[in-house]
């Protein structure tokens, strides 16, 4: 339990202190019954007669007068590890030394394995405190993890095996943002092995590592196939079950395959005795669950072992036999999909409806994968619709479209409720999978025609409207949803997916505040088509986010993501991965926001998940470009620029990204130009939300032309963001007075938690002040953005800060030509990208160098840093 490492860790205090001597002392699990053993390394030659072995007490003195003699006058502490294997003699030196010397002791030792008397009479007698090291919880686990394979990713990298990570910030510094982000799926599964033991999550690692079922690919430690125990973690418990009588190896074999087992069912199949010789030597707990008691083996590692162990025709008859004994005790209800799992690897016969069941249990409990095997299992067996559907769904949750597609092939149904759940299927297919919006508005406008049922025709209709909201055609949607819901006598699955999709227009369209009141009231759904119910979820997150309600948003995500690593759910990881990007940006937490986006990426397949990693896509490229890694955000930029040809709506969320990129470069003027147009572009489709995303954009950038606009969204617009984005504008426009207005600005950004805004309003509001020559209110305003960031790193401050800290003595113009020099462009390459003469650029270099004191474009990098650190490094009072 790390117990050796924390004696280790406070021998090493007390020996750097000087406070104390430390006398470090192990205990022998190989040859206890010498005596003295741990003493003896300690001290000289003690003599005695030839053939003749010296007397107990003898020893006992000479050693006890040795070591004490080690501490000099000083204070003495002995540090024993593996105490419990100390031989006698050296337990009653230990507790000699303790009782009556006075000697300190701080002591590792097993608290399961007997002890010898001397050491129990120290805690019994109250001479030392007894304290139980315990396992690390989750987050710490978590932590343990990502530090263990930051220090082997940097070990490679120092070997070369792997690429470069980092590169040169906007400003020419190096930085590094999380170069070795840890997919949820890695912590997961390790925490979930170990159950937080360091030891165990040590060698879980380097097993991983080994076997390559941990690999860092696609820029993110990612779980390669499953996560097992290790030839270290074999070995130790070999070890410890090599006492077992055959008879009790078999009870464990039963209990691994099958835990957690009502002990009714158990004691079906095992004897008492071998249970109760498992539980005494610690390989089998007992714990009580749903009003009665169960049994499973006492860590996750032992079962995995033990699991390994077992041979597959062994393994599949003994799921067989607890299948049987799970349902002869009535057990198919909350254990259906175990027993159907058992009997699926078993190779028993399955009636294929008890297959759909199972199937589209795990749908709703959002285990993709099963769910698609125990489908395959029935579609195997009998071809029906109903294993068909669940299939389908299942690849459809797993982002196999095309294989979804395959299954589907022509079916269509028969009755309305067929017809609807196979032309929902296959819409969304068609969509998400192919990005074939007019075949899928097609497939379900047909399908609504030929049903009869008035609420399946609406659910056709209203799944429909919401692949128009996600094609980039909210208002559409909210017209076409807010029809629907005002029908009668619709059923649950018609009103969930209305109103999840009116909800998602509304937010697109500015009105978050209704959007949420809408979903507070929407019923849940679940069954074939199962996406549906996650668009609410959606449609919620959605609304926080534009709203600017970033707690909610992080909270509702987070539970999303766990929920899908705990499934491998690789969709909704991705996706609540992304969201999670959104918020770390948001609160100012780069490194946090490149590496959630980087996961994103890497979880969501480029060929199943297509649309959805796009977004994740450009989420990265903005949070590389406000980083200033420039190269990085560009190779992502690249990436989307294919789609965004073809989409609109895709258009202009790479223009806000690119725009991004463009000002860590030094382009201003291009990247304003770039802002606007997606403005427009949104503003034309009716998009408000992607509206008011581009000009709060081209506000961070320092423009006070969205202002007038801003103020008139803010007049309808529901939600505290867009007041704050109108009033940061407004601020801009009027510079005489804009420096404690943008302090107000930065505080309500704070209060909202969207700290990265705050923090780039109090840098122009530094500016502001330094412009009108009030220092003072200048530092103040510096300290506070410093605060925002909650960061006090020396790395350069995120794009919208670097600019706003620029001197305030250069002009726009000079600023920018100066950002881009920087960069190391020739005066001919500013010109093209400025539309300049060379001449001016060269006329404009001059005015900066005169004002920042510097004789050559050589120190133009380090004096803009220098000037930008100054302001973003000012401590708080």
């Amino acid at each position: 339990m790390g117990k050796t490492a924390l004696a280790r860790a406070l021998a090493a205090e007390i020996s750097r202190s000087g406070a104390a001597e430390v006398v470090a002392l192990v205990g022998s699990a190989t040859d206890p019954s010498i005596s003295f053993g741990a003493f003896a390394p300690l001290v000289p030659d003690l003599g005695g007669k030839p053939g003749r072995p010296p007397d107990p007490l003898y020893l006992l003195q000479n050693f006890r007068s040795a070591v004490l003699r080690r501490a000099k006058g000083r204070p003495l502490v002995l540090v024993v590890d593996d105490a419990h294997s100390l031989d006698p003699n050296s337990a009653t030196l230990v507790l000699q030394l303790v009782a009556f010397d006075g000697v300190k002791v701080v002591m590792a030792m097993e608290s399961h394995a007997p002890a010898p008397s001397a050491l129990r009479s120290l805690w019994k007698d109250g001479l030392v405190e007894r304290v139980e090291v315990g396992p690390l919880d989750r987050e710490a686990t978590v932590e343990l993890v990502t530090c263990l394979l930051h220090e082997a990713a940097e070990h490679l990298e120092a070997m070369g095996a792997m690429g470069a990570v980092g590169s040169v910030g906007s400003l020419g510094r190096r930085e590094s943002l999380a170069p070795y982000p840890v997919g949820g799926e890695v912590a997961d599964a390790v925490w979930r092995l170990s159950e937080g033991n360091p030891l165990y999550t040590r060698e879980l690692l380097a097993a991983g590592r080994r076997s390559g079922s941990i690999c860092f690919r696609d820029g993110v430690w990612r779980l390669n196939g499953s996560l097992g125990a290790g030839s270290g973690l074999q070995e130790l418990v070999d070890e410890r079950l090599s006492s077992l009588t055959e008879v009790q190896r078999a009870a464990l074999e039963i209990v691994a395959v099958g835990g957690p087992i009502p002990l009714r069912v158990l004691l079906r199949v095992v004897d008492n005795e071998p249970l109760e010789a498992l539980q005494l030597s610690g390989l089998v707990t007992f714990e009580w669950s749903q009003g009665e008691q169960s049994a499973r083996t006492a860590h996750p590692i032992l079962t995995d072992v033990v699991h390994g162990s077992i041979s597959v025709p062994r393994r599949a008859a003994i799921g067989r036999r607890l299948a049987d004994e799970f349902e002869a005790a009535g057990c198919l209800g909350s254990d259906l999909l175990r027993v159907m799992t058992w009997r699926l690897d078993g190779g028993a016969d399955v009636r294929p409806e008890e297959f759909v069941r199972a199937a589209l249990l795990a749908a709703e409990r959002q285990d993709w994968r099963l769910s698609a095997r125990l489908a395959t299992a029935a579609f195997d067996l009998e071809p029906s619709l109903e294993a068909r559907l669940a299939l389908v769904d299942a690849h459809r949750a797993l982002g196999r479209f095309r294989d979804g597609l395959a299954v589907l092939g022509r079916e269509q149904g028969t009755g309305d409720d067929e017809i609807a759940k196979c032309a929902v299927l296959r819409g969304i297919l068609l969509y998400f999978g192919l990005g074939d919006l007019d075949g899928a508005l097609t497939t379900l406008a047909d399908s609504a025609k030929t049903v009869g049922n008035g609420s399946d025709q609406a659910w056709l209709e209203a799944v429909a409207a919401g692949l128009r909201a996600f094609a980039g055609r909210p208002a559409d949607a909210v017209e076409l949803a807010s029809e629907i819901i005002r029908r009668p006598d619709l059923s649950t699955r018609a009103e969930a997916t209305a109103k999840a999709v009116l909800s998602m227009g509304l937010s697109w369209t500015g009105r978050t505040e209704q959007a949420l009141e809408l979903l507070d009231g929407t019923p849940s759904m679940s069954g074939n088509a199962s996406s549906l119910s996650a668009w609410a979820a959606m449609a919620r997150g959605l609304a926080y986010k534009l709203a600017g309600r970033v707690e909610s948003m992080q909270r509702l995500s987070q539970a999303r993501y766990d929920v899908a690593v705990q499934y491998h759910d690789e969709i909704g990881q991705g996706t609540s991965a992304a969201a999670l990007g959104w918020v770390a940006l948001e609160q100012a937490c780069l490194p946090r926001a490149v590496a959630w986006f980087r996961e994103a990426t890497a979880t969501l397949d480029p060929v199943h998940s297509a649309a959805l990693r796009v977004e994740a896509t450009l989420g990265l490229a903005e949070a590389l470009a406000l980083a200033g890694q420039v190269d990085a955000a560009r190779q992502a930029l690249d990436e989307v620029r294919p789609v965004a040809d073809r989409s609109d709506f895709v258009m202009q969320d790479w223009c806000i990204a690119a725009a991004w990129l463009a000002a860590a470069q030094g382009a201003l003027t291009e990247a304003l130009g770039m802002v606007h147009h997606a403005a427009e572009a949104a503003r034309r489709t009716e998009q408000v939300a992607s509206e008011i995303r581009a000009l709060h954009a081209a506000v961070r950038l320092g423009s006070a032309a969205p202002a007038a606009r801003l103020a008139t969204l803010a007049q309808t617009v529901e939600g505290p963001l867009i007041r704050v984005v109108a009033a940061h504008a407004t601020a801009l426009a009027e510079p005489d007075f804009a420096g404690p207005t943008l302090d107000a600005v930065a505080e309500s950004y704070a209060d909202l938690g969207l700290h990265l805004y705050g923090a780039e309003a109090a840098a122009q509001a530094c500016r502001a002040h330094q412009a009108a020559g009030h220092s003072r209110r200048a530092a103040a305003s510096a300290a506070r953005g410093h605060i925002l960031l909650g960061s006090s790193d020396e790395g350069p401050p995120p794009v919208g800060l670097a600019l706003a800290l620029t001197p305030p003595e250069l002009t726009r113009r000079e600023r920018e030509v100066a950002l881009l020099a920087a960069r190391g462009l020739a005066s001919q390459a500013i010109a093209t990208r400025l539309c300049l003469s060379v001449r001016t650029v060269e006329t404009h270099l001059a005015r900066v160098y005169t004002k920042l004191g510097i004789g050559s474009r050589s120190e133009l990098a380090v004096a803009l840093v220098s000037a930008a650190s100054r302001a973003h490094q000012v401590e708080a009072g």
